[in-house]
């Protein structure tokens, strides 16, 4: 994953970024001459991952990691995670090894608490700059574009923007780098849906000033599942190749030239290029404590593999569940016939299907995705994404978004296992969880709004279909022993399937005694997750996890000479002979022991 690090800052159009890769080798260096032998690393994500996986191939001890989201994320690689503030308190002069995607501001940060520059390892290489542009000098429409004056009879490539109440200067700004291209044989059609500001006048203005731009007015905002929404967008599809752009966010000039002679050349059904993520504001800072960004970072990018072809359905999926394609609309070239009948299927689809079903762009792209033979994937900088408190990425989401996501997951699902063998078609399964749930989970009042949905019905029972999918449910129930977005949707999920434990009939089986320990044992066990998080937020939730296969600090090895009569010990497995030998090893033990049925009964009787 690449880092950026700002070089220059010109307000009035450009802010200019190196960007930088992870460096393995440089790292393996600096282990070496340094003789490093344990280290602190910053950052917990893909890099972080990355990082980690070599220091430990070297012998290197990570000690514990850092990390913004410290406070939703306690362990990472079975090391604590601790926060930059205390990272302040508790550091001793170790080396540190700066992981995330942009590192200015935490570079800046440790230098402030006094971690010494050459404590301080960047194992990265500059691989290009890339200008950034904010659009803040566009308050009228620029005199210095080409606009295109004669009729283009047959245009090759269609862009479609759908827009809704945006500010002027992002929206000009992404109206202009379509005109702006180099390749100029397109039609831009802009589809104004609803918008109650001067979206309206602005597309006007241009469609006056370039024959290729072509304005169509919603008498609403209609949802993107309605009918007459996508015939507006079906009915005006024009040549071979068909892309969209978001009213906030923007193509570089380079973009329909590059995409369209890879698309010509190598005969694909879809051209994805790199999208680079930018915060809407370009003094935003990842290090300060009130920011209303998720994601924490000033810039990232969707994905950062070389050029790369995929062949077959098969080699497609694989790449979309480990995101190296991702789930998005934009910053893609798609061919025409397979954009046709994208649309022409959501049109003939009943309407609560697609109205439940294709809500949130990760289903569209998927169903899109299952249309083609042949795609290529680029990681050349052409897409730009605006991130900001407004777009939808951080608004309320409806719970059709949801759905959305189950849709895509239970197809992949059945395809994976259809196409590989159990351990493979787990791991890309659960790298499709890990990759698209957080994102979803976080999002505020998910699940909130299912009673009033035209779908609820559909939806209460997709929900007790996620209840009930074991491999769903148990990747959830293991994220939520440290993520707090995990357990908070995991406990929602509870509640509206099962209902909520009471506490007090509870304490009744358990006699209302106080124990100094509750131990979930065989927590590696096949539906010990499930158990786990049925037993969250009651009384008797497990204070520690034994299992022999125990290795780390959230599941321990079984100790249970340790137990004394104020312990208590759940068995967490169901099969007979996990039961017969976890309780063959509590033999001796003056613990009270619960059995899984017990247990199970206890919480079916307390709900």
């Amino acid at each position: 994953m690449a880092v950026r690090i700002k070089r220059e800052v010109n307000m009035k159009r450009n802010v200019i970024y190196d960007i930088y890769e992870p460096d393995l080798e440089k790292l393996c260096q600096a282990v070496s001459m340094l003789n490093i032998d344990k280290c602190i690393v910053y950052g917990i994500g893909g890099n972080g991952s990355y990082f980690s996986k070599c220091l430990n191939a070297m012998g290197v001890k990570i000690q514990f990691y850092v990390d913004v989201k410290a406070e939703s994320n306690t362990y990472f690689k079975g090391k604590t995670v601790i926060s930059p503030e205390n990272l302040r308190k508790q550091y001793r002069g170790e080396y540190i090894v700066v992981s995330p995607n942009i590192h200015a501001s935490i570079v800046e940060f440790l230098k402030e608490i006094g971690v010494a520059k050459d404590r301080t390892i960047l194992p990265f290489y500059k691989r290009e700059s890339v200008p950034v542009d904010y659009g803040y000098h566009l308050k009228e429409a620029s005199k210095d574009i080409d606009y295109e004056k004669s009729v283009i009879t047959s245009p090759l490539v269609t862009i479609t923007s759908i827009i809704y109440n945006t500010e002027e200067y992002l929206l000009r700004r992404s109206f202009e780098s379509i005109l702006r291209q180099t390749y100029r044989n397109f039609v831009f059609v802009i589809i104004i849906n609803g918008a109650t500001d001067r979206s309206y006048e602005i597309a006007k203005e241009y469609e006056q000033m370039d024959v290729r731009v072509k304005v169509i007015r919603l008498a609403s905002n209609y949802v993107w599942t309605d009918l007459e929404f996508i015939k507006t967008i079906r009915n005006n599809l024009y040549g071979k190749y068909w892309c969209q752009l978001d009213g906030d966010d923007y193509y570089s000039e380079g973009f329909l030239e590059y995409a369209v002679k890879v698309g010509e050349k190598n005969k694909t059904d879809m051209v994805a290029v790199r999208t680079m993520a930018i915060a809407a504001d370009s003094e935003f800072d990842l290090m300060k404590k009130d920011i209303s960004f998720d994601g924490k970072d000033k810039f990232w990018f969707y994905h950062s593999d070389p050029l790369c072809h995929a062949f077959s359905q098969n080699h497609i999926m694989e790449e979309f569940a480990i995101g190296r394609l991702s789930g998005t609309w934009w910053g893609k070239l798609w061919d025409m016939k397979v954009t046709e009948q994208y649309f022409d299927d959501l049109i003939d689809m009943n309407d609560e299907i697609r109205g439940c079903y294709f809500r949130l762009d990760t289903a569209m792209t998927y169903k899109m995705l299952t249309l083609c033979e042949r795609v290529y994937f680029s990681d050349e900088v052409y897409h730009f994404q605006s991130y900001s408190p407004g777009r939808t990425s951080y608004s309320k989401a409806p719970t059709e978004w949801l759905m959305s996501l189950w849709y895509v997951y239970k197809d992949l699902k059945l395809r994976f296992f259809r196409w590989y063998d159990y351990d493979t078609a787990m791991r890309y399964t659960k790298s499709f969880l890990k990759i698209f749930t957080k994102w979803m989970f976080a999002r505020r009042g998910l699940l909130d709004d299912i009673e009033l949905s035209p779908y609820k019905n559909m939806i209460k029972h997709n929900l007790q279909e996620i209840y009930n999918d074991d491999i769903f449910m148990s990747f959830i129930i293991d994220k939520s022993r440290t993520d707090e977005i995990y357990r908070l949707f995991y406990k929602r999920i509870c509640e509206i399937c099962v209902g909520t434990v009471n506490q007090e009939k509870i304490g009744l089986h358990v006699g209302n005694e106080k124990y100094n320990r509750i131990i979930g044992y065989g927590a590696k066990g096949k539906n010990a997750g499930i158990v786990i998080g049925m037993l969250m937020d009651t009384v008797i939730f497990p204070t520690e996890l034994w299992d022999q296969n125990g290795d780390d600090k959230l599941i321990k090895k079984p100790d249970p000479n340790s137990l004394s009569k104020d312990d208590l010990v759940l068995i967490l497995p169901s099969s007979a002979l996990a039961v017969s030998s976890i309780k063959k090893d509590l033999e001796y033990c003056k613990a009270k022991v619960v059995e899984y049925e017990e247990l199970r009964q206890w919480i079916l009787e307390c709900r």
